[in-house]
């Protein structure tokens, strides 16, 4: 991937949204999938899914954080988040390779539901293209599927 993860806290999360909604983060996909655990319920599904969303956020080069724990058995939240590469002096040897600006960043909110003998994940992410949005929220969705 072309994604550097980037260390960072929820409130910086939420200050660059809201310093760079209207110029950073115009764009958005989000995708629903449900991922089969047979023999599991829903409370080992709920355990399991901090490790799932940060096996996730590693192979796809994001930095996850989980939001506030939710009672057993509702729904969790993650927000992922990456830089893009920095701009070059060199153009792309790639046809079409378009570098996004300095401060662009991709962020993404999955939430997941366990329920007994599957797992529900929605992911959305958000920049300022709509094909990274839709590349990485197919990556995400991926290697979700490729781990469980």
């Amino acid at each position: 991937t072309f994604l550097t993860h980037l260390p960072t806290s929820e409130d910086e999360i939420a200050t660059y949204m809201a310093d760079h909604a209207a110029e950073l983060l115009t764009e958005q996909t989000a995708e629903a999938v449900t991922l089969q655990m047979p023999g599991r319920t829903a409370g080992d599904v709920a355990s399991e899914l901090p490790r799932l969303v940060g096996r996730c956020a590693g192979l796809c080069n994001l930095y996850g954080i989980q939001q506030q724990a939710p009672a057993q058995n509702k729904s969790q939240k993650f927000l992922m988040v990456a830089r893009p590469p920095a701009a070059s002096a060199q153009p792309s040897p790639l046809a079409g390779q378009v570098a996004l600006p300095e401060a662009a960043r991709v962020v993404c909110l999955c939430a997941g539901m366990p329920r007994d003998g599957s797992l529900d994940i929605k992911v959305t992410v958000k920049a300022c293209r709509k094909d990274v949005c839709d590349d990485v929220s197919a990556q995400l969705v991926s290697v979700f599927r490729d781990i469980v």
